[in-house]
């Protein structure tokens, strides 16, 4: 800037910048803005305070004490006057960083030269919280000095050697320099972190220096504390050489050395610091774990002195803050949250990069799930449930609200989803103070079960806070436990008169049911309610708030508590006051309360104090009244939530829920109410789709009915539209996205959290984001729950109720012993009903074309409209869901009745089939009997012909001279003989042919094997380079003969090898044919001898009968 602008010409310009410029911060931005830009201002008329002539004597100054002077001097007047820290930045920085570079071994002008570059980042206020970064936020003057010196730091860092400069600044033996050195590096880190993080880390001994520092004197020790704090929060690369160079080690001896939790505001540094470096990092809390460090923070947790309710002090405000970060360095290793931010992915711009980095995600899950289960474990262990308890209930709790907040919270991050734990805090007790006697006077502490002393918190509480944190330790510690969920439900008793002792000796059911009756705790005349405690019904809605975690996926709890009385009736004739109905009881009041509420919002508006309570503005009335329909609007969510919990998946608890005539319609009402907010409507849009996906029982349990006055009283465009009025709202939004761990805790954020009044909020809850009306698993569910129920809306559109009993996919085919005309009456009255049910969805879907023509139409729909009818459907709803839900219904129909007919038509086919092939089976048996009719003729006759044949011997002898009957033995001998030798010469000739042709076979092969030999010698020896050496050709040709002979010989080998085998099995298939030749033979002789045995020794009559035999054979044939 030197050539632009001369600061010799500046005296005229001082009154102009003053006129322009208002205030001290003024004078500052519009000085900066002139530097910057010019603006046609005599560079010599600007005024920089004097800071121009100090350095010029820090420079050119001959004495070093002159040099010192002038140091001194500038830094009082950049910690004084706006100008000369601006002046600093701009034309300062090389001259004081030149002072550093070369008048190193002055020290004190070394110590004079930091001062005021720490001046100038800071504007005096190094060592505070924060330095530049924290008037950034507080505003005002405040905001300017901060530009100031956001400018100055962003000009020092520009030139990477400053920061090299002042790293080995850190290895100078005087304390000071190192001192003041430190405060730089602090107050760069403020505005410039990142550069600063490069700077250590590209540094090899950069760690290794600040870790030193963690060991030197208090005040270097503090400041390196204030460093590593800023450094840590963005760079994990640094969080991992940080912890592993030893930072817990050092920061565990600080704290003991400073008294643990009685400590001061050191202890609190040195725990923002072990919580910057465990935050979402799963290697160092392994480490942090290994490291036995994990063990000490019980001790940690444990203050010296004794509560305020056993006589001790109030808590001091750095006491409380040092046990909220401690309680958040706890919460670092127990919870499931994410750490939040932006999610980094590994894999840019890499093919199937969605997948790989999927991979990694999960991975990480599964590292950070196992880290945090060990983590849970070894803190067990190690005795923090019992420390927990102590601070958090009891005669022992800390008598300050966010600090047993916090222990709440932490407890149940430390019960959550492990069963070991969950199983250690059913079992533990605390020391409560024991009130007897009218008056409420303390008598004695006595033991009670921790849950139950959470129960109580959780019910009547003072603090809403508090309240949640309580409901938020039953909530982790009763879902997946099925058995503890029971338990729960089995101890729910009927809550009678109030006994002496109030409510000491309660169960955890017991005292659920006590609530849920709006019985208190004190006794009448007693007086005891403190101021700001929730009345009886935001008692119940606690109550109702506890008991949905109990029954949340657990069916066998859900039926059992349908039929437990939590009021015995006063006589015999009263039924039973059950929860259901008062559950309904209770949402009717909070429905009537927010109701009036908006009456008296919308009457506050008018004038005057009419109606209003005194002393009170017509602002303040609704003010009040908007307070009160809000906590209204919150009720009627805790007691939605708990119903949808209830009856989700639970046939039984719906079959209750609609057996009253009035639940319905008045359910109904609620989702259409244009008056109830969203998350109401939304609500009940969820709990009537619960309704219509329950399975139906014998009872009330009716989806069509449900479905019809879903559609008669709130129409299905506005019934889904209320769903997306209710997922675009910001606290549904907060509660659908993933849990996120809640900001650091700095210095400024644990005093504000310590000094908050009881009912504020503190800004750090799920509530706090949800407003108290749904949570994640809730939003989860709904999220999910929507297509279900437009899946089961589509399905009873498309499958209509069905008008006759036992229709069935089964009941169109023939039953078992039915007739062919009780099956074709039987399909004519099924295709009856369906032809009815037909009609009906015909008019169902009349109906509902008529509302989507009438909710679809504009603007058009005026007072006038049918109230009942669905035109009231809010603007920016569209109707395309129910359209496509409509085509796809009337499709489906249109399918099932094609495929109906189909079916019928199949049915018929098969009949007619059926038919055809009886009429065919009977054709075939009268054939098979004339056939075996025939047969038995034949039997008969030719049993005659035997008959007669034999017993007849008059018979004509066609031969007159008869051979003996040797002579024809001798025949038969001899024509078997000649058979005989007839085959064996058949089977010769056949032996023959297989040698012979096994004999042509092996010179075939012979004769192949040859020449291939000799084509593959020739081959080689083209190649082998022949012309070169005749000699080598010669020994490759002799080679090539010896080769050719083996191979032959092989092939020789092998072809009689298959030969013989030829000829073996030729052999085997002789005998064989001789064997069968054999039996034949003694097949025909026996045949033969049974012939002559039944007819005689005639060959005439034995031919005769032969050649009949014969004939027959060929008429069969």
């Amino acid at each position: 800037l030197g050539p632009l602008i001369s600061f010799g010409e500046m005296s005229g310009l001082v009154g102009r910048v003053k006129n322009v410029a208002k205030g001290v911060g003024g004078a500052a931005k519009e000085f900066g803005r002139i530097v910057i830009h010019g603006n046609g201002i005599n560079p010599d008329e600007i005024d920089d305070g004097g800071a121009e002539a100090l350095l010029e004597r820090i420079s050119d100054g001959v004495l070093a004490d002159d040099r010192r002077s002038a140091a001194h001097e500038l830094r009082d007047l950049v910690q004084e006057s706006r100008v000369a820290q601006f002046a600093i930045g701009v034309i300062g920085l090389p001259t004081l960083i030149t002072s550093l570079t070369e008048e190193r071994k002055d020290t004190e002008l070394v110590h004079g030269v930091l001062e005021v570059l720490v001046n100038a980042l800071t504007g005096g206020a190094a060592g505070a919280d924060g330095g530049a970064d924290t008037a950034m936020r507080e505003g005002g003057e405040d905001a300017h000095l901060a530009h100031a010196g956001a400018a100055n730091s962003d000009a020092f860092v520009r030139n990477p050697a400053n920061l090299e400069l002042a790293l080995s600044l850190l290895d100078e033996e005087d304390f000071y320099v190192r001192y003041h050195t430190m405060q730089l590096l602090t107050a760069l880190s403020a505005t410039n972190p990142f550069e600063v993080q490069s700077a250590i880390m590209s540094n090899p001994t950069g760690v290794g220096r600040l870790m030193d520092n963690l060991t030197e004197r208090e005040v270097i020790r503090n400041e390196t504390l204030l460093l590593l704090i800023s450094l840590t929060r963005g760079s994990e690369d640094l969080r991992k050489i940080v912890a592993f160079e030893g930072a817990f080690e050092r920061c565990f001896n600080v704290i003991r050395e400073e008294g643990a939790a009685d400590g001061g505001i050191i202890v609190q540094d040195c725990l923002e610091l072990c919580n910057n470096l465990l935050r979402g990092s799963p290697s160092n809390q392994s480490f942090f774990r290994e490291s036995s460090f994990l063990h000490q923070l019980p001790e940690m947790l444990s203050l010296k002195v004794p509560s305020q309710a056993k006589g001790g002090p109030p808590l001091a405000p750095q006491k409380a803050a040092n046990l909220l970060c401690a309680l958040e360095l706890v919460t670092m290793l127990v919870s499931s949250s994410d750490v939040g931010g932006p999610a980094k992915s590994a894999v840019v711009n890499v093919e199937g990069g969605d997948d790989v980095a999927a991979e990694i995600a999960a991975r990480e899950r599964a590292a950070k799930e196992q880290c945090r289960v060990a983590n849970q474990a070894a803190l067990a262990k190690a005795g923090m449930l019992d420390t927990l308890l102590a601070m958090s209930l009891g005669v022992e709790a800390v008598d300050s609200v966010p600090v047993r907040v916090f222990a709440l919270r932490c407890l149940g991050d430390m019960v959550a989803d492990s069963r070991q734990n969950q199983d250690l805090l059913f079992a533990a007790a605390v020391r409560v103070a024991d009130v007897a006697g009218k008056g409420g006077i303390q008598a004695a502490e006595r033991s009670e079960p921790a849950l139950l002393a959470c129960l109580r918190v959780a019910l009547r509480g003072l603090d809403a806070a508090e309240r949640t944190a309580a409901e938020g330790v039953f909530a982790r510690c009763l879902r997946g436990n099925a058995e503890l969920q029971i338990m729960l439900i089995s101890t729910i008793a009927p809550a009678g008169e109030e006994d002496d002792d109030g409510e000491r000796n309660v169960s955890l059911g017991g005292l659920l049911a006590r609530a849920l009756t709006g019985k208190s705790p004190h006794r009448e005349g007693d007086d005891l309610t403190p101021i700001g405690a929730p009345n009886e019904l935001e008692v119940s809605c606690h109550a109702a708030a506890v008991l949905r975690h109990a029954l949340d996926g657990n069916a066998t709890a859900k039926a059992r508590i349908l039929t437990i009385p939590l009021e015995m009736p006063k006589s015999s004739s009263e039924p039973p006051d059950l929860l259901l109905p008062r559950i309904m009881r209770f949402l009717s009041a909070a429905v009537r309360s927010s109701s009036s509420s908006a009456l008296g919002e919308g009457a506050g508006g008018g004038g005057g104090g009419v109606g209003g309570a005194p002393g009170f503005t017509n602002a303040e009335r609704i003010a009040a009244a908007a307070a009160a329909r809000k906590d209204a609007e919150k009720l009627q969510a805790v007691l939605l939530r708990l119903l949808i919990a209830w009856l989700h998946g639970c046939a039984p608890a719906v079959n209750s829920f609609l057996a009253p005539a009035a639940h319905l319609p008045m359910l109904a009402d609620l989702a259409r109410d244009s008056g109830s907010s969203a998350h109401v409507a939304g609500l009940a849009s969820v709990l009537l789709g619960c309704c219509l996906c329950a399975e139906t029982l014998d009872g009330h349990v009716d989806a069509h009915a449900v479905l019809d006055v879903v559609t008669a009283r709130v129409g299905l465009n506005e019934f889904f539209g209320r769903w997306d009025e209710m997922r675009k709202t910001p606290e549904f939004i907060a509660a659908a996205a993933a849990p996120v761990l809640a900001k650091p805790l700095t210095r400024i954020t644990a005093q504000k959290l310590v000094n908050r009044k009881v009912g504020e909020s503190d800004g750090r809850g799920e509530e706090d984001a949800t407003g108290g009306l749904y949570d994640h698993s809730m939003a989860s569910f709904i999220d999910a729950f929507e297509e279900i129920v437009k899946e089961r809306v589509i399905t009873l559109y498309a499958r209509p109720k069905p008008v006759t009993a036992g229709d069935s996919t089964g009941s169109w085919e023939a039953k078992a012993g039915e007739s062919a005309e009780a099956h074709a009456a039987r399909l004519k009255s099924l295709l009856r009903s369906q032809d009815a049910e037909l009609a009906e969805q015909r008019a169902r879907n009349a109906v509902l074309a008529e509302q989507l023509a009438r909710g679809g139409g504009g603007g058009g729909g005026g007072s006038g409209a049918d109230p009942e009818a669905s035109g009231s459907i809010p603007d920016g709803v569209e109707s395309s869901q129910v359209k496509a839900a409509m085509e796809h219904a009337k499709a489906a129909l249109e399918a099932e009745l094609r495929a109906v007919k189909l079916e019928l038509e199949e049915s018929r086919a098969a009949a007619n089939g059926a038919e055809e092939s009886l009429r065919s089976l009977s054709e075939a048996y009268n054939g098979l009997e004339a056939e075996v009719f025939r047969h038995e003729e034949e039997n008969r006759s030719l049993r005659r012909r035997l008959e007669t044949g034999g017993g007849d011997a008059t018979i004509p002898n066609p031969n007159p001279n008869p051979t003996p009957a040797p002579t024809s033995e001798a025949d038969l001998a001899a024509a078997r003989e000649e058979g005989r030798r007839a085959a064996i010469a058949e089977m010769a000739g056949r032996i023959e042919e297989a040698e012979e042709a096994a004999a042509a076979d092996v010179v075939a092969a012979e004769e192949r094997g040859r020449r291939s030999a000799v084509a593959e010698f020739a081959a080689k020896l083209d190649t082998s380079g022949m012309d070169d050496d005749v000699g080598a050709v010669a020994a490759a040709r002799e080679e090539g003969r010896r080769e050719g002979a083996a191979d032959l010989a092989r092939v020789v080998e092998e072809k009689d090898a298959e030969a013989a085998e030829a000829a073996e099995q030729a052999e085997s298939e002789l005998n064989d044919l001789l064997v069968c030749l054999g039996q034949e033979e003694s097949k025909k002789e026996a045949l033969l001898q049974r012939l002559i045995e039944r007819h005689g020794e005639d060959e005439a009559e034995l031919e005769e009968l032969m050649d009949a035999c014969v004939a027959e054979e060929d008429d069969d044939a």
